[in-house]
């Protein structure tokens, strides 16, 4: 099966598997994942057929809706495998999906396989770029409306989070409310951006955010 065979067919499994999601963790997010690793891509030449895969199966099926259980990359490997993806190409596209979460990369303490640290930088980016802007804020109250969190509690401060582990037990912890994700994450990822492109298009994105955090706030407190 020829590479552009093996896209078109992963595309079609993304929006089957993907199109009945309600938090955000959607078909739509993963194409615009995949759009924006494609358009960083672009800029130098990398394995485009890597990135492509990485960012088509990074959700599939994340921890996050799958109750803690299976891993996205378990079923990804699955997915190629039945495609007869190159092992070499499976290997690493596997670890961008094992390695490209936003945990993984705050509590990494290991250097990335320099054979496809790029490949994994253009799609962790292109991951964050989802999580600034103003389709995060959409996304991040349907993602804890689903979770059955609160808009905001005054009284419940942000977390800092110690571990991995620590940071994953949260969406199982019910004492937090949608708010506290934007300061315990959403705020924190301009600084965390990889490659220079992103990271100077990370930071007009992160003006939004302010924005309507201040707006929230204010009209929160009912003040004029």
């Amino acid at each position: 099966m020829q590479k552009n065979e093996i896209i078109n067919k992963l595309k079609d499994i993304v929006k089957e598997k993907l199109s009945w999601e309600k938090t955000g963790y959607d078909n739509f997010h993963v194409f615009r994942v995949y759009n924006n690793a494609k358009a960083i891509a672009e800029k130098e030449w990398w394995d485009m057929f890597i990135i492509e895969c990485a960012a088509l199966l990074h959700e599939m099926w994340d921890y996050k809706f799958n109750n803690l259980k299976e891993e996205s990359s378990n079923i990804a490997k699955n997915i190629l495998e039945d495609l007869a993806v190159e092992k070499s190409d499976i290997g690493k596209i596997i670890y961008i999906i094992d390695n490209m979460s936003y945990h993984d990369d705050v509590f990494n303490t290991e250097n990335y396989r320099e054979e496809v640290k790029k490949e994994l930088f253009i799609v962790m980016d292109a991951d964050r770029l989802d999580a600034t802007w103003a389709i995060v804020i959409a996304r991040t109250f349907a993602f804890w409306w689903a979770h059955g969190r609160q808009i905001y509690n005054p009284e419940i401060k942000p977390n800092d989070y110690k571990d991995k582990e620590d940071y994953i037990a949260q969406y199982k912890d019910e004492n937090s409310h949608s708010i506290n994700h934007f300061y315990e994450k959403l705020l924190k990822i301009k600084d965390m951006m990889k490659t220079e492109t992103w990271r100077k298009e990370a930071l007009i994105r992160h003006e939004v955010l302010e924005r309507f955090l201040e707006d929230f706030m204010r009209e929160w407190n009912a003040k004029l």
